[in-house]
């Protein structure tokens, strides 16, 4: 107990200070954001888990091979660069086919997950993880759409960042 206590406290730890420290300068690739996102994703699954040793070292890799799943399909869909308004008839139904496609195997890769994790976590602790990552998705929104809303105030006041982070009047 006290260990998976120490364990935990330390990646948070770690996770935490290498994310302060990265953010002290500004990042402006799509990578790094996207680094930083996962690094701090894992620290907050970590901490509202609470697994042990054992899970842990079971459930990363579990998780991890559902993501890159998760990421190739959306991926797939989004690169459909076509001009939607421009489609004919035949190309939209295509178009819904290759979706509803999508959809269903979205739903079978998400069981086969569930039936996964049921081998390594608790029925608990596998709705912990469901609400958690729902969770973190909603409070990186909201801090984006926080931050969005900051800039476009100064934007609009010609601040040009000089007051970033102070109260807005």
């Amino acid at each position: 107990m006290i260990s998976r206590i120490y364990s935990t406290l330390f990646l948070v730890l770690f996770i935490g200070s290498t994310i302060a420290a990265q953010e002290a300068r500004p990042e402006r690739s799509k990578e790094k954001r996207t680094e930083r996102l996962e690094q701090q994703k894992i620290a907050y699954l970590s901490t509202k888990l609470n697994l042990t040793t054992e899970q842990a070292q079971r459930f990363w890799p579990i998780y991890n091979k559902h993501e890159a799943i998760r990421k190739s399909q959306g991926d797939r869909f989004r690169k459909r660069d076509e001009n939607r308004a421009a489609l004919s008839e035949a190309e939209a139904g295509d178009l819904i086919s290759e979706f509803l496609e999508m959809e269903q195997k979205r739903v079978e890769d998400r069981t086969n997950y569930i039936n996964d994790l049921k081998g390594v976590l608790s029925n608990k602790q596998i709705v912990t993880l469901v609400e958690s990552e729902r969770n973190f998705r909603r409070d990186i929104f909201d801090q984006y759409k926080k931050r969005k809303s900051v800039e476009v105030y100064e934007f609009k006041r010609g601040d040009k960042g000089k007051n970033r982070g102070k109260n807005m009047p």
